[in-house]
């Protein structure tokens, strides 16, 4: 309970074939002290086919009158076959053997009934997702760049929505600033 190494597993890792997996408590790792309410590991895995080497953090807290909670995802890849197959129609389409992705998400209560949302995403490829994480890919939220921001009370809201698309391969509407008021089941 008191080591780094947090699971440890080998075997055959469908496409990528045989390798190892291990993932680590990352401030243990590295001999500091984990933050109340910061949640951090590293990945680090080694497959026939390459390595791959991630960070994934969460975090809660609450100060004062303000809560916040989030997520930060990070990965690199290194995939010596250099091609994707995700089935009969779509075999050996070409990938860069080095891949990777950025991901944070930040949501925040602030005093007044403000509600502020911020996302980052990058990929580095279309088929990232789909080959090194698919659960996420096909059920997980939508990779978005985005501030939202929002006041709510009683049966009204007011929200404002700026939107950019960072990863020009995907199909995503871009807001440069959207402002909406909402007043629901006024006499």
């Amino acid at each position: 309970d008191h080591t780094a190494l947090r699971r440890l597993s080998a075997g055959s890792m469908n496409d990528f074939g045989v390798g190892i997996e291990s993932q680590w408590h990352l401030f243990r790792l590295l001999g500091i002290v984990e933050p109340e309410g910061v949640k951090s590991y590293l990945n680090a895995n080694m497959y026939e086919k390459g390595a791959q080497i991630g960070i994934d953090t969460r975090y809660q807290g609450r100060k004062e009158d303000r809560s916040y909670a989030g997520t930060i995802r990070l990965d690199a890849v290194y995939d010596r076959s250099g091609s994707d197959d995700f089935g009969d129609t779509r075999k050996n389409l070409n990938a860069s053997k080095h891949r990777g992705r950025m991901l944070a998400r930040h949501k925040e209560y602030l005093p007044g009934d403000w509600e502020l949302q911020g996302e980052f995403s990058w990929l580095s490829d279309r088929n990232f997702l789909e080959k090194f994480y698919p659960g996420e890919f096909w059920a997980g939220k939508e990779q978005e760049n985005l501030i939202y921001a929002k006041k709510q009370r009683d049966n009204w809201a007011v929200t404002a929505l700026a939107k950019v698309r960072l990863n020009k391969f995907l199909t995503q509407t871009e807001k440069l600033p959207e402002v909406s008021g909402y007043l629901i089941g006024e006499p």
